[in-house]
């Protein structure tokens, strides 16, 4: 019995670790290098504590899971290979908390269910503005010189821009005079976009759906618990 609980502690240390980096990428854009160490002493004492405490080892192919992820985070803080690089580190020192349950990498489940919440809340955030806007005036997109193919693939893709919408990117362009839209995001954050920008594509702190993810694993524990 001691496993499944271990494995449910760990979850939750996992989604409280994912709900601190959540509130800080939404508020500051960034998670400090301080608060990741804190996170990673952390999750090494729950290890330790797992470990060498309750004597609950690691299977061979968690230790392989493991080590992967030790190795990309060293690889990402040593050598500066990857972008957001918190939202990486955050993902890879909750994932060695419980690499796998019932055989499968917790990594997947995690950014599987992230993937799930954040296309949800992109789709829904965009039709919910072009829905509205064309109940309103009959109309969506006005003023873009685009064709009708481009506009009907936008219309689940960019919105009308909000007054005071933080977290976004540019979802027009002008190309030789002509304003068009843009269907995939060029910009890596909001702040780069032009105030005159009056479409954009919705956009969410990585780290807010990856704590919905982490809260979903450890309802899968909780239910394994039972």
């Amino acid at each position: 019995m001691l496993e499944p609980a271990a494995d449910l502690a760990g979850a939750l240390l996992m989604a409280a670790i994912a709900g601190i980096a959540a509130r800080l990428d939404r508020n500051e854009r960034s998670i400090h290098n301080g608060t990741l160490c804190s996170m990673g002493a952390g999750a090494a004492a729950f290890l330790c504590t797992k470990w060498a405490v309750f004597g609950i080892l690691p299977a061979v192919s968690d230790i392989v899971l493991m080590a992967l992820y030790a190795a990309m985070l060293g690889a990402m803080l040593w050598g500066k290979v990857f972008v957001a690089r918190g939202d990486i580190a955050v993902i890879m020192v909750t994932s060695m908390l419980v690499p796998s349950l019932y055989g499968i990498p917790t990594v997947v489940i995690t950014l599987g269910a992230a993937l799930v919440v954040a296309t949800a809340y992109y789709v829904t955030r965009t039709l919910a503005a072009n829905v509205s806007e064309f109940a309103s005036t009959r109309r969506v997109f006005g003023g873009i010189d685009d064709t009708a193919v481009r506009k009907m693939a936008a219309f689940f893709i960019v919105h009308r821009r909000s007054p005071g919408e933080r977290f976004c990117f540019a979802g027009e362009t002008v190309d030789s005079g002509r304003r068009r839209l843009v269907l995939l995001p060029r910009n890596l954050d909001s702040i780069d976009i032009e105030a005159r920008t009056e479409y954009v594509i919705a956009a969410v702190p990585f780290m807010v759906p990856y704590f919905a993810g982490t809260c979903a694993l450890a309802l899968v524990a909780v239910l394994g618990l039972t």
